[in-house]
Formats: C-alpha cells, sequence, structure tokens
C-alpha cells in the first residue's frame, strides 16, 4: 500500500515539473508574426480595427507560400491603362482622376463599403472583397494598379498599400515620410515589380520622385524638383521613361510651365525573380520649353486649357511627344474631365457626355450625364455624375458602354 502511495506521489511531481516548464517556455515566446500566418483571412467579417491594427503592426510584408498560383509579371508591364493614369480632371496634382483598374474579367474599385469588384458582364453585381474603412478619410481611397494577383492603392494620401486579389495579407508599401499637413503622395504608378509616385512638400514647393518596389524594399529618391504630372510612357528605346511638367501645371489660367521633361532608363533596375537590384543608369532629358501636358496617347501630349473669361469651356490642343514641330488645336470640351483611348476622346460637349473621334472631329452623344472621373475597363466606360435629385451635391458612379448602352448604377455618394 506504502509503496502505491510513493508511486502517485512521484506521478504527480513529475506531472508538476512538466507544467511548470511548459508555462515558463510559453511566457518566452513571441506571437506569431500575421504577416506569415495562414490563418490570416480578411474578409467583410473582419472589423475595421482589426485591420487597421495589421497594417500598423511593423509587418515585414512577406507573404507565406499558401499555395497560391501568382500570374507572371513582364518587367515593362503597367498595372493599368494610360488612358485611365493619365485620366484628367480638378483633381489634378495628388491622385489625377484614375480610380479603376482590371485584370481579366474583373474590375477592381474602392467603393462605399470597401475594396470592390465586379464582374464585365451586363448586369454585374459588385462583389465586397475586403472592409476598407481603415484610416480617418478613406473616401480619399482608390485603386491605381492591379498588377500580378495583387491590388495596388493609395490611401487618405498618405499611404501607397496593396493586397492581393482574393483580399488576403494587406500591407502597407511606403507612406508619407512625416504625416504633415503640407504634404502627400500623388501619381502613383505600379510598372513590373516597381512602383514610382510623387511625394509632395507644398510648404517647400518641392517634389521628390522616387522608386520603390512592390513589396515595400529598396525605396530610392530618384530627383527633387519643382515638377508634376507623374506619367510612365513604355519606350521603344529604353526600359523605362518617365515624363513630368517641369512646375506645377495650373490649368484654369494656362500657366505656361518651363517645360517637360523625361527621364529614361537604360536597364530595369527593380526587383527581379532572380533576387537582383541593379540601380537604374538614369539620365534627363528635355523635350519642349514652355509647354505642359495632361494626357499621352500615340506618340503624342494633349493638353487642355480654359478658354479666358468662359468658365466651362476648355481646348484640348496636341503635340508630338518628341516636342518636335508646333502646337495643334483639337476640340472644344466642356469642362476639364476627358480621357483618350484607341483614337477616341471622350469628354463632355453640349452638356452630356461625349465621345469624339479624333480623326474626323465627329461627336456622338453617349448619354445626357456630365461625366466626371471618366476611366475605362474592359469595354465600359466608368464617370461619377451629379445626383440631381439631392440637395447635398452628392456623386454617383456609374457605368456605360461607349456606344451609351446599358447603363448602370454602381453605387452613390462615394466621390
Amino acid at each position: 500500500m506504502l509503496k502505491r502511495v510513493k508511486k502517485r506521489q512521484i506521478l504527480v511531481l513529475i506531472l508538476l515539473s512538466m507544467l511548470i516548464l511548459l508555462i515558463s517556455s510559453c511566457s518566452s515566446c513571441k506571437e506569431p508574426d500575421p504577416a506569415v500566418s495562414d490563418t490570416e483571412i480578411f474578409d467583410p467579417a473582419v472589423s475595421d480595427a482589426e485591420i487597421y491594427e495589421y497594417f500598423t503592426s511593423g509587418s515585414d510584408n512577406r507573404v507565406p507560400n499558401d499555395g497560391f498560383v501568382y500570374a507572371p509579371v513582364a518587367k515593362r508591364q503597367l498595372g493599368n491603362s494610360v488612358a485611365n493614369i493619365t485620366a484628367f480632371g480638378p483633381m489634378d496634382g495628388y491622385e489625377g482622376d484614375c480610380f479603376i483598374a482590371s485584370e481579366g474579367d474583373w474590375i477592381y474599385y474602392c467603393g462605399n463599403e470597401g475594396l470592390c469588384k465586379i464582374s464585365a458582364e451586363v448586369g454585374a453585381t459588385p462583389i465586397l472583397i475586403v472592409r476598407y474603412d481603415l484610416f480617418e478619410y478613406p473616401r480619399f481611397g482608390w485603386v491605381f494598379g492591379v498588377l500580378g494577383d495583387w491590388i495596388y492603392m493609395a490611401d487618405n494620401l498618405y499611404f501607397i498599400s496593396r493586397i492581393r486579389t482574393d483580399g488576403k495579407y494587406p500591407q502597407i508599401v511606403t507612406k508619407y515620410d512625416t504625416f504633415a499637413s503640407n504634404g502627400y503622395i500623388g501619381w502613383p504608378t505600379v510598372v513590373g515589380n516597381s512602383i514610382y509616385y510623387l511625394q509632395y512638400d507644398t510648404e517647400n514647393k518641392t517634389n521628390t520622385l522616387y522608386n520603390i518596389r512592390v513589396d515595400g524594399q529598396n525605396r530610392r529618391a530618384l530627383l527633387s524638383g519643382p515638377f508634376s504630372r507623374l506619367t510612365y510612357v513604355p519606350s521603344e528605346s529604353y526600359e523605362q521613361s518617365i515624363y513630368f511638367n517641369n512646375t506645377t501645371f495650373n490649368v484654369d489660367y494656362g500657366e505656361a510651365d518651363d517645360g517637360i521633361d523625361i527621364m529614361l532608363a537604360s536597364h530595369w533596375g527593380g526587383y527581379v525573380g532572380s533576387g537582383s537590384d541593379r540601380r537604374e543608369d538614369w539620365f534627363l532629358s528635355r523635350v519642349c520649353v514652355d509647354r505642359s501636358f495632361a494626357t499621352v496617347y500615340d506618340g503624342y501630349f494633349y493638353q487642355v486649357m480654359r478658354k479666358l473669361d468662359e468658365e466651362f469651356s476648355y481646348v484640348i490642343n496636341r503635340f508630338k511627344q518628341d516636342g518636335s514641330g508646333g502646337v495643334e488645336k483639337v476640340f472644344e470640351i466642356d469642362g476639364r474631365y476627358h480621357m483618350i483611348d484607341n483614337g477616341i476622346l471622350y469628354c463632355n460637349k453640349n452638356g452630356c457626355f461625349s465621345a469624339v473621334d479624333l480623326k474626323t472631329k465627329k461627336v456622338s452623344k453617349i448619354c445626357d450625364d456630365f461625366a466626371n472621373r471618366i476611366n475605362i475597363a474592359n469595354g465600359w466606360l466608368f464617370y461619377t455624375a451629379l445626383d440631381t435629385e439631392s440637395e447635398d451635391r452628392i456623386f454617383s458612379t456609374y457605368r456605360i458602354h461607349p456606344d451609351g448602352t446599358n447603363k448602370e448604377f454602381i453605387e452613390k455618394g462615394r466621390w
């Protein structure tokens, strides 16, 4: 009997010792890194506070190998169409008017409730990917590119972020250095494995062009100066080419810039699959002086200027992309909103949304709306229009086919 009691005592002591060791070891354990957790799934059921905490938790942007098959990305592949990247309107300066991007059959945008996608099929219903009320001013969030199964966004004028197309692994790529009220990020463009953007300092009137890898690594300041309107345009002669106005572009008063400059790179310097990270061999070239541009298409710069003493009447001019030759008047439009795609100028004419053939100058009415923030993707024109039935000047988002058919309401009150 005594032997049995001793055995039980020994067993109890062993179990207590193991329990003490287990507790002591757990007290020194680190919390699992959310950036590499296979269980971190962000869907509409996750609260905004949880997502914000994830964004600000110091994640190193590592993504686990969870079996997801990523689409290949070419080194000069753009994350959006040049037409959308250069879409132009009064919000010029920090974001332009690009607010959608497409990949395959899906079109992505930041809606009222969060990040959404909608199919190119007629009558499709928007699908909420993830709630995106992350920051104090979520109304400023917009999608500027989709590339390699990642959606790239700019938020609150201070953040560039990305999230996978299935709603997983949100990451901050970069943010404004000081969060000061006198500066912001603008004109982000994703190209291959790099993002280019301007960081504005409105107090010192100096803007800096940055290049950063899509995972947030290797940020580099390429150039500083009083320039604006960053536009990446694929070049036949060089691996990369970035055009920009050399001073702030003031469309209302027709003030000429010092000129248009171009930055060219003789080889690709961003992150490549093999892990190499060469610096670009950048050099500057002056395209022309006393000119500015708003849109680039088919070898031409297009600029828009307000007609003197006429509040809503503007003129579209163009000149060759190499700066040679004179300035040619193209067309008069109502308001500044416009975009050019596949030889068609989409704008407002005679008080309504219209399409203008750049060769024949033939005007075709699309619908009766006065269109703002014009974008195009997968055969659809996206735009916003003032809700005339509201006293609060609310703008609703619509899409319509370029021939004026199948107009669809997307959402109310986003812009």
